[in-house]
């Protein structure tokens, strides 16, 4: 969309009083503008970083497109890499620095709508070979190669890492989530210095609910991430509804953010960028998961834990390595939404916590 209410942009970005989201993506036009260019300020004065993906190239840069823009392959890249570049210079020149471009959205997707095609040996040689060396020492990241789900970055990964011009000039490995199966780590990534998002999902189960539901589905999602492919970043699909689903984060019915927002929340509130993902071992009580972050800078650990009970647990927690002198939970369950229970103290590195159902 176009536009977005003030208390709407504070919910989803303030780190006072909504949830903090610290990244907004923004759809690239066939003619490389964009009709976001207002909610994206909306995000950067709320200290948000903003980020940009295409559809597709116009139909003057590619091939075989089944309709206008679907589909077909890029024939023009060093063109388009050009247009692209020039996106960032004009959004930036509108107030909207963009951080990092996407190389494609879902290229191994075969869809009805915006679309370009390519496959793994096809996307490093346009990343390496044109757009990579467009944007060097422009400032600005690029990103791919953000595949719909992890089958797809499988099938790419085997073509990426082997060219030495795509690892050089990719900054940002992204993939979509739409699929069963669960996220992998891909540890050449980091060792090469460079950052794994996850750029894309949404929760696909229905019926429609705001609730917690689909809240702890969400929640879900981004552990996995988190845990089992060690990301350094995620992303939900839509802020507001286009149907009656749990495809966005605000709720078609009663036009409200949903838990989904605030379960984010208890991430982004508190796990700022530049935090680092720590050890977390021990004894977790059943149907609780847990993931554990910390700042050097601001002298912070956060723990997110869910329990996806249906009663209340009480959780044990042992801090090794430092001395924290006081915690405080910050609760999302069905009557709450990122709301602060009471201070409690620690004693000999050791507190104890009343999980809600």
């Amino acid at each position: 969309g176009s536009s977005m209410s003030a208390s709407d942009a504070d919910q989803l970005w303030s780190t006072t009083t909504g949830a903090g989201l610290s990244l907004h993506r923004i759809r690239i036009a066939p003619d490389q503008t964009t009709s976001e260019t207002n909610i994206a300020k909306m995000a950067i004065a709320r200290g948000a970083t903003v980020w940009a993906t295409p559809w597709t190239p116009a139909s003057v840069d590619k091939t075989g497109e089944t309709k206008a823009t679907v589909g077909g392959t890029l024939t023009n890249p060093s063109a388009y890499a050009s247009k692209l570049l020039n996106f960032t210079k004009t959004m930036k020149n509108n107030g909207v620095p963009i951080y990092a471009v996407s190389a494609q959205n879902e290229p191994d997707a075969t869809v009805d709508y915006e679309s370009c095609k390519f496959d793994g040996a096809s996307m490093a040689k346009w990343v390496g070979k044109s757009m990579g060396p467009a944007f060097a020492g422009s400032g600005v990241k690029v990103m791919s190669p953000e595949t719909q789900n992890w089958d797809g970055f499988a099938r790419f990964w085997p073509y990426l890492k082997a060219d030495a011009d795509f690892m050089k000039y990719t900054d940002i490995f992204a993939t979509h989530e739409y699929s069963s199966t669960l996220p992998k780590n891909y540890p050449e990534i980091a060792a090469a210095g460079k950052e794994f998002w996850e750029t894309e999902i949404y929760d696909t189960d229905m019926p429609a609910d705001p609730g917690m539901g689909s809240a702890l589905r969400v929640f879900k999602l981004i552990h996995q991430c988190m845990t089992l492919a060690n990301m350094n970043a995620w992303h939900f699909w839509w802020v507001y509804p286009s149907t009656t689903d749990n495809g966005a984060l605000w709720d078609k019915a009663t036009n409200k953010a949903s838990k989904r927002l605030w379960v984010m929340g208890n991430y982004s509130r508190f796990v700022r960028p530049g935090y680092i993902r720590i050890a977390e071992t021990g004894t977790q009580a059943s149907g609780v998961s847990m993931s554990a972050y910390s700042s050097e800078k601001d002298g912070k650990l956060v723990i997110v834990a869910a329990n996806t009970n249906t009663s209340a647990v009480s959780q044990d927690f042992k801090v090794t390595g430092a001395s924290p002198t006081g915690v405080t939970p910050w609760i999302t369950d069905a009557s709450r939404s990122l709301i602060p229970g009471a201070k409690g103290a620690v004693t000999g590195n050791a507190f104890n916590v009343s999980l809600p159902a």
